[in-house]
């Protein structure tokens, strides 16, 4: 068996007498390989505090509602706190998994928050993302640098809206760009929105013609090319309309709108008023 772990000095005792007098505090956090022997564990009145176990690879049986679960490869286990935990290893499937506990008022707001707090497994599916926040944590517990707990607490909040994410996209693949031509030119297209983009630019970089682009850009995002090429820099418009001093004629060309007119035209359009009046604050009485 191997094991690795890293804790912030809290033990059970201190979690118990506390409570939740703070926001949201990672505990510790540990990764697990076990080889040969088979290791049950059991918590008959839980700990005070959230676990979520990722099952990186093999599996594991989890008592769940009374019964016996099997959580595999790619599926993580969430216990909330004086929940009775009682779950086993079969080191013959040579199962590895990470682990993390976290407390505080703010713990279960967040899970609600990530669509993690009704259900106790969740399919997310192994990524090397989720591996390396773990590991980030876990040295941070192990290293204590200054500011460690914040760094921990915060890698662990973006932990879990990322398993969040996965597990959604699982019950609804459909509402998430998964083309990586797309997804490389909507990044693009927020780096540098004044570039002259074209729909034919577009499919020469992704390899298509211009009619399936068209297609695939619509059906991956919901809107066309130019529509959402439009909306990013309507949105650029609006920070800087509302956040400098820039003139209007200088934000219409910092977005790459060379005449300030047209600019205005479809601003109005977008928005139903004019750019000065958006800069005024007419928005806020519509």
């Amino acid at each position: 068996m191997i094991t690795l772990s890293g804790f912030n000095g809290s033990n059970i005792a201190d979690l118990s007498s506390s409570g939740n007098d703070h926001y949201f505090t990672v505990n510790s956090c540990g990764y697990e390989k076990f080889m040969t022997k088979n290791v049950k564990k059991l918590r008959e009145h839980g700990r005070p505090d959230f676990q979520v176990i990722y099952m990186l690879k093999g599996t594991g049986h989890f008592w769940i509602d009374g019964r016996q679960t099997e959580a595999a490869e790619g599926q993580i286990v969430v216990f909330h706190p004086d929940e009775r935990q009682e779950y086993a290893y079969s080191g013959k499937n040579s199962p590895e998994l990470y682990w993390i506990h976290f407390s505080g008022y703010g713990a279960l707001p967040l899970l609600e928050t990530v669509g993690l707090s009704k259900k106790r497994l969740y399919r997310v599916g192994v990524d090397p993302q989720v591996i390396e926040l773990y590991k980030k944590i876990m040295v941070e517990l192990q290293i204590k640098a200054p500011l460690y707990q914040s760094a921990v607490d915060s890698y662990t909040m973006l932990l879990m809206s990322l398993f969040g994410r996965k597990a959604s996209l699982v019950q609804k693949p459909e509402a998430y760009v998964k083309d990586p031509s797309i997804l490389q030119i909507m990044t693009e297209m927020h780096a540098d929105c004044t570039k002259k983009w074209t729909v034919a630019d577009i499919a020469k970089q992704c390899g298509l013609s211009p009619n399936r682009v068209m297609h695939k850009f619509k059906e991956q995002t919901g809107s066309s090319v130019l529509c959402y090429l439009t909306q990013i820099r309507m949105d650029k418009a609006k920070d800087m309309l509302l956040n400098t001093s820039l003139s209007i004629k200088e934000i219409s060309h910092l977005i790459g709108y060379d005449n300030q007119l047209y600019f205005s035209r479809v601003f109005h359009k977008m928005e139903s008023m004019s750019p000065r009046d958006y800069r005024a604050g007419k928005f806020r009485h519509r």
